[in-house]
């Protein structure tokens, strides 16, 4: 979870108390014969799958400024919003950690230890990024064990891993991996799983209510929401995977394109750079091209040079290489 520059001196988690939202995202009824784990073999490398990494960072830096401690601080107005504010916008916790986690599957580290090792690493090169306080505890210590969190970290952080895998089994893998290695809840890797999956049944080219119907029976999520169900029952700020995944989900449901995507993240007044992340890194999948995101930013190329620190850019750089990319 990243949050607004200006908060950055507080101790963040000490901010909110455990917070139990009117809408409910259980499934009610999951049905008796739930859709079995599709198995898919990964099309040959292409562009198109680095899109959910860009999606993601993309999210992260539009929503660094809308983000919101109190929803009694909340004012968003749709026509009020601008996404991009030069220099006023930057990247968080989230794009610093979406890097580390692509990081380590480009060197091969997919382990336990390998995850570890390059959160860490680079959680210390941007230390102020806006971790939570326990986790920048986990950052700097010598030996660092899962704290047993339950909030977004793992899934904002899991891009990389849809966009690497070889089928839906190996993204899911990867999403229990590196999650486990903090976030060891139960709901933080399920927050993970559900998301690495639904960019990958979308990277595949799988429509929307196939995506929806496998992350509900798998996950038990419920996504049949409308925004305007979510905008009226939403009453507060979380960054509890249960809440802010499928919240995440449904605004790239109800979505067309980045701006629409970005704009139902914005509205609810929450943790706006991961949903805003996580619901453009989905949008970016399904859709598979670079001018997906240039309703809101004309040059996504041009933003990365403006906005992220040569060493981000970098990975990045190799991923597109990996991943057939220019």
């Amino acid at each position: 979870m990243g949050r607004s520059q200006d908060y950055m001196s507080h101790e963040w988690d000490d901010f909110f108390e455990p917070y139990a939202p009117s809408a409910n995202y259980a499934k009610p009824e999951p049905k008796e014969q739930p859709l079995k784990k599709l198995v898919i073999r990964a099309s040959e490398n292409h562009p198109a799958r680095i899109m959910p990494i860009y999606g993601m960072i993309l999210g992260d830096i539009v929503g660094s400024i809308h983000e919101k401690p109190y929803d009694s601080l909340c004012s968003f107005k749709e026509e009020d919003a601008a996404l991009i504010k030069g220099k006023e916008n930057h990247m968080t916790d989230d794009t610093v950690f979406t890097i580390a986690v692509a990081e380590a599957l480009l060197d091969g580290d997919a382990t336990h230890e390998g995850f570890t090792m390059h959160l860490q690493k680079w959680g210390k090169i941007y230390p102020e990024a806006g971790y939570g306080r326990t986790t920048k505890q986990w950052i700097f210590s010598d030996d660092p064990k899962p704290y047993g969190s339950n909030r977004n970290g793992a899934a904002m952080r899991t891009m990389a891993c849809a966009s690497f895998a070889s089928s839906l089994d190996e993204a899911l893998e990867l999403a229990k991996i590196q999650a486990e290695v903090s976030h060891n809840d139960p709901e933080g890797v399920k927050g993970a799983q559900a998301m690495t999956a639904a960019a990958y049944l979308a990277l595949e080219g799988r429509p929307e209510s196939v995506i929806k119907e496998y992350v509900e029976n798998l996950f038990g999520y419920y996504l049949s929401f409308s925004m305007a169900q979510l905008r009226r029952d939403w009453k507060g700020f979380s960054c509890t995977a249960a809440e802010t995944v499928p919240q995440s989900i449904i605004c790239f449901l109800e979505s067309d394109n980045c701006t629409e995507a970005i704009m139902n993240a914005l509205s609810l007044c929450s943790d706006a750079d991961t949903i805003a992340g996580m619901a453009c890194a989905l949008l970016g999948a399904a859709q598979g091209r670079l001018e997906v995101y240039s309703d809101c930013y004309d040059s996504f190329e041009d933003m990365m040079r403006k906005i992220l620190p040569s060493d981000v850019r970098q990975v990045l750089d190799r991923c597109a290489k990996a991943l057939g990319g220019k």
